[in-house]
């Protein structure tokens, strides 16, 4: 299930209980009732100042460029090479 971005929805003020389970989550869960039926899902707001900017973003031209290079490497040699660094 999944919840859509940016698209308008109604409020439901909860319980602080409950409020207070979901605050610090990681990521996505599915909301159910008692009997395991899903009613929902609740999605997480990202706290964008905890992550840093570290590159901008490829140009159409460079995109272009990688797709044309004949050097791709398997899951398993990237697999191996992040093993070593570690």
């Amino acid at each position: 299930m999944n919840c859509r971005v940016g698209a308008a929805m109604n409020e439901l003020v909860m319980p602080e209980t409950i409020a207070t389970q979901l605050q610090g989550l990681p990521h996505p869960i599915n909301l159910c009732d008692a009997a395991g039926n899903t009613l929902g899902c609740f999605l997480p707001l990202i706290d964008r100042s905890k992550y840093e900017v570290i590159g901008s973003e490829p140009t159409n031209t460079e995109l272009d460029e990688i797709e044309k290079s004949n050097e791709w490497y398997s899951t398993e040699e990237v697999l191996r090479r992040l093993e070593k660094l570690g």
